[in-house]
């Protein structure tokens, strides 16, 4: 049987994935005082912010 060691670390530290926090920072200004009525609307935003470029990581 093998041992398997769990390494502790924060469960959100920027240093494991600083991708995340820029697009996620990026999106955010991105929807800064946007209104969403249904759900269509906001895959379209989504959709638009991902289309122009606007986040430097892909998804």
């Amino acid at each position: 049987m093998t041992s398997i060691v769990v390494l502790p670390h924060p469960p959100y530290s920027i240093v494991l994935v600083p991708s995340d926090f820029h697009f996620f920072r990026s999106l955010d200004n991105f929807l800064i005082q946007k209104e969403f009525s249904k759900q269509e609307d906001i895959e379209n935003a989504f959709q638009q912010y991902t289309s122009f470029g606007n986040s430097d990581s892909s998804i």
